[in-house]
């Protein structure tokens, strides 16, 4: 064991031990000496995942190598240029050390490469979350491809609403109501994603989400330009909005995109667009209703 302890550069304060668990022995060994109270240690470690106090009372630090890091993801993912779906255990293992940033680069995209290849659903379950997964989701549904289209609709409209209504801040949000409308609008059109515009899954997305989805049922070319929307998408997307209670910010998150992304406003095209929107107004009453007028009325005055 001796050429697989490392010597830290700083002084602790108390002693601590590098060990270097390329081999599954010297995982048990590490473990056999782990307070139960302490956080969960992964294993077999490929890179460094923090102090932790061992059960003789010393604070240990584990960490592994650039060679050990090299021949455990090979172990776990197959090598670069030949990437494994992965099982269970090896998203167990990888999910905390992508979420921790503690992967450099090249080591996450070799992770991402073979975590690609897994369903979502296996992913979720053992340890990726949703902000870590709707990237490759977003990818997946603009990618033009039929399966992967379909695959990454399916898994969305399937989450359970505790899931699917979680905001995830950022752009992530806007990014994936864009990218799944688009999707069932043609852009292009995936059966997966038009199953998904249901008024029952749409009312579990957050604001963002809805302004992102309003947004590319009211444009074409990647936002920049303003088209005639499909109607029974617009319509459930301003049903959801309005049923949480939100359509008022809504509207005002889609006069933002709009305003950044849109390069041509034929004037045919705003009094169209315009025209449609007064008619969705004209079934509701109150607030909702003055608030699709003024819509109307602002994308009229983009001309």
């Amino acid at each position: 064991m001796r050429d697989h302890v490392l010597m830290s550069q700083e002084v602790p304060a108390g002693p601590t031990v590098l060990v270097l668990t390329a081999l599954q022995v010297e995982m048990t060994a590490v473990m056999a000496h782990m307070s139960s109270t302490t956080p969960e240690p992964v294993g077999p470690v490929v890179c460094e995942v923090g102090h932790f106090e061992a059960s003789n009372g010393l604070p240990w630090r584990v960490a592994a190598a650039d060679g050990a890091r090299r021949r455990c993801l090979t172990a776990l993912l197959g090598p670069p240029d030949n990437p494994h779906v992965p099982d269970a255990q090896t998203v167990e293992i990888l999910a905390p050390l992508l979420s921790a940033g503690v992967v450099d680069e090249r080591e996450a995209a070799r992770v991402r490469s073979s975590f690609d290849l897994a369903p979502y659903e296996l992913l979720l379950a053992h340890g990726m979350t949703m902000d870590m997964l709707v990237p490759s989701i977003v990818e997946d549904l603009g990618s033009g491809e039929f399966g992967r289209q379909n695959a990454a609709a399916r898994f969305l409209y399937r989450l359970p609403a505790s899931q699917s209504e979680q905001p995830l801040g950022g752009t992530l949000d806007i990014s994936l109501g864009e990218k799944l409308v688009r999707a069932a609008s043609g852009e292009p059109y995936s059966f997966g994603a038009a199953e998904a515009m249901s008024l029952s899954y749409l009312s579990t997305w957050p604001r963002s989400r809805l302004a992102g989805g309003i947004w590319a049922a009211l444009t074409s070319s990647g936002g920049r330009r303003l088209d005639l929307p499909d109607e029974n998408h617009l319509a459930k997307l301003i049903a959801a909005a309005a049923g949480a209670g939100q359509l008022s910010d809504v509207l005002d998150r889609v006069r933002s995109l709009l305003d950044d992304s849109l390069k041509r406003v034929p004037d045919n095209m705003a009094a169209a667009v315009s025209d449609e929107l007064m008619n969705l107004a004209r079934r509701y009453a109150g607030g909702d209703q003055r608030a699709l007028d003024s819509f109307a009325a602002w994308i009229l005055e983009r001309k």
